[in-house]
């Protein structure tokens, strides 16, 4: 019976499972050989063929699991010294008591030499008969022995690829030496983590309690990768959010691999170890667009990385498949961390920079750069055995870097956002200038094309032409008026105090008097076209009014621009009175074109007359920027 269904057996048994159930190793047996599919250690991959429903079942029993580890659990780590050495050995100090060998707290400790194996041995508690040893992931093969008796083994290929490795040991002899030798052609030499010694159940519900939290970040990665992804299939910051979601599905298949409870989910080496080169490949080039799009979009030199981190991603996984050796394979992945070094501290120089220079996104994301940096220092330090024990703490930086991207995506979506109802505000303004205008022109030029064709239609007592004359003279204006407020790309407030200054002058020449045009903007931004229009009609309408209604007409035009208000006075102190109009002024046709100008651009227009003075004064009063008023259907 192989370890994984030991496991699954004994869960089901619950708390009986003990001492009962382990059965005494055969010597002559190599417990964990992956081709004869039985033993005592954790050995080979159990056959998928219950399908779909085995996924099922198998993700039943670890949410159920995960309850249960709730509980306190009663594994512990064996206790040091763990002694090592790098030489054979043949077990002859066993009588003699501890080995003559070099001594560290935790097996962490166990420095890597240039050797290609190493023994660690421990002596076992005395209560530890009858119980089993959960050995953590190996560099890259191993045999374990009790005393000098062989106890499992695992050289397979695979072997470094495995969660973990379960041992029974014996009924009997507490308190016995356990002695490994760990072979390797990896970098690396010896164990990953701490050595435990427990009840079956007791060492799956550490494994879970340990593996929660990774195990939960997984899924926020792999959601949220899955969900990025699809915003970019919608097109919204399509480059950012792609890179966002390679680089999370990237981490959180390549977090998964460091999971101890990976193997009871799937207990297959090889897809893991794909797995892991997938995600290690996809980091980096996830991580590149990502700091692309979002912080250097106009760097060519950034963008050429996104093509070297394919290739290498590409090159890693062909030589997983072609299962090259270890001296090339070693090389890459040496080249690959020089790579991902080399590209972190670039971009933590260029994020900086934009941090230092007050970029807000920039100030998160390097926040979340550095947590990364934190926690894989930390992990580093955990790996060379300055820090004796623990788990790793890769995936909490990560964590941090997720928390920032998605504050930093957040922040852009609502940029887009805002420019986004921008555009749609100006569409419909400019719909809107578009329908007034064009009810403008009509009413202008049709007034006058009408008043000319009935000239032209009476009975000719008079002289029609000089008439005709005047009113296609004004057509002209009004004509080259709109062309011109229409054709600039950007229309200037210097352009409409011009033409002010031209409907005054023309109004002083018609009747006499005397004009005066004082014009002041303050940081305003350029009127639209139809602002251009409106403000010069109403000009002209109450110059036109003065004319009519003064004698010898003394005018001054204001016009004040704020960036939140535009102000515009007219005031003739020269007002006479006409019989039956007492005021002087006729507020007829005239004043409610005014009115209903005004009312367009959402503002207010007033008129207050002084007799005793002689003076009328039109005030306009529109609020920046315009907000058209609702039309009437």
């Amino acid at each position: 019976m192989s370890a994984v269904r030991r496991l699954r057996y004994r869960l089901r048994a619950g708390r009986r499972c003990g001492p009962r159930l382990a059965s005494p190793p055969n010597p002559a047996q190599k417990p964990l050989d992956p081709a004869s599919g039985a033993g005592a250690g954790y050995g080979a991959d159990v056959a998928g063929s219950r399908g779909v429903r085995a996924w099922w079942w198998r993700a039943l029993v670890v949410l159920l699991s995960v309850l249960w580890a709730s509980a306190a659990s009663a594994a512990e780590v064996v206790p040091g010294p763990y002694y090592y050495s790098f030489a054979e050995d043949d077990g002859a100090w066993l009588g003699a008591g501890a080995p003559p060998w070099q001594s560290v707290a935790m097996p962490r400790q166990v420095p890597n030499q240039a050797s290609s194996f190493v023994w660690i041995a421990v002596q076992l508690p005395e209560n530890s008969a009858g119980q089993s040893v959960l050995l953590p992931p190996v560099h890259t093969k191993y045999a374990a022995y009790l005393g000098a008796s062989p106890l499992a083994r695992d050289e397979s290929a695979l072997a470094g690829a495995r969660a973990f490795h379960l041992i029974d040991l014996p009924e009997t002899g507490g308190g016995r030496w356990l002695r490994l030798r760990i072979e390797s052609d990896y970098s690396k030499t010896g164990l990953r983590g701490e050595i435990r010694l427990g009840a079956p159940h007791e060492l799956v519900q550490g494994m879970l309690r340990r593996d929660i939290g990774r195990a939960a970040l997984i899924v926020v990665f792999l959601l949220g990768g899955f969900a990025s992804l699809g915003v970019a299939i919608r097109g919204v910051d399509r480059r950012a959010f792609l890179g966002f979601g390679i680089w999370l599905l990237s981490t959180g298949i390549w977090s998964a691999f460091y999971t101890e409870i990976r193997d009871l989910l799937l207990p297959s080496p090889g897809l893991w170890l794909t797995l892991w080169a997938t995600g290690l490949g996809g980091v980096g080039v996830g991580f590149i667009v990502f700091f692309a799009a979002t912080f250097a979009p106009d760097k060519r030199w950034v963008w050429r990385l996104i093509p070297l981190n394919a290739a290498v991603a590409v090159a890693g996984l062909a030589l997983l498949f072609l299962d090259v050796p270890t001296s090339v394979s070693n090389p890459f992945l040496a080249g690959l961390r020089l790579l991902y070094l080399g590209e972190w501290c670039l971009v933590m120089f260029v994020v900086g920079r934009q941090a230092l220079r007050g970029v807000r996104e920039a100030q998160v994301w390097f926040v979340g750069l550095v947590l990364v940096a934190a926690f894989s220092i930390r992990d580093l330090l955990l790996s060379l055995g300055v820090i004796a024990s623990g788990d790793t703490t890769a995936h909490w930086g990560s964590f941090g870097l997720f928390v920032a991207s998605g504050v930093v995506l957040q922040r852009r979506l609502a940029a887009l956002r805002n420019e986004r109802d921008a555009f749609a505000a100006e569409a419909v303004a400019t719909a809107r200038e578009r329908e007034l205008l064009l009810r403008d022109l009509h009413d202008g030029l049709g007034r006058i094309t009408t008043t000319i064709s009935m000239l032209s239609a009476s009975p000719r007592k008079t002289d029609p032409l000089p008439t005709i004359r005047a009113l296609a003279d004004e057509g002209n204006r009004e004509i080259r008026a709109l062309m011109q407020a229409l054709d600039a790309e950007e229309v200037e407030w210097t352009e409409l105090e011009a033409q002010i200054r031209l409907a005054a002058q023309r109004c002083v020449q018609a009747s006499g008097g005397s004009t005066k045009v004082r014009v002041q903007v303050n940081d305003a931004d350029p009127p639209g076209a139809f602002l251009y229009i409106q403000v010069l009609r109403v000009v002209q309408e109450a110059l036109t009014n003065v004319s009519k209604h003064g004698a010898t007409p003394h005018v001054d035009v204001t016009l004040e621009v704020s960036p939140r208000l535009l102000t515009l006075r007219v005031v003739n102190d020269g007002v006479t009175a006409r019989p039956g109009d007492p005021s002087g002024v006729n507020l007829g046709a005239g004043m409610g074109s005014m009115r209903a100008r005004a009312e367009e651009l959402g503002g207010e227009l007033r008129f207050s007359l002084d007799p005793q003075r002689d003076e009328a004064r039109l005030e306009l009063l529109i609020p920046l920027p315009i907000q058209y008023a609702d039309p009437v259907c």
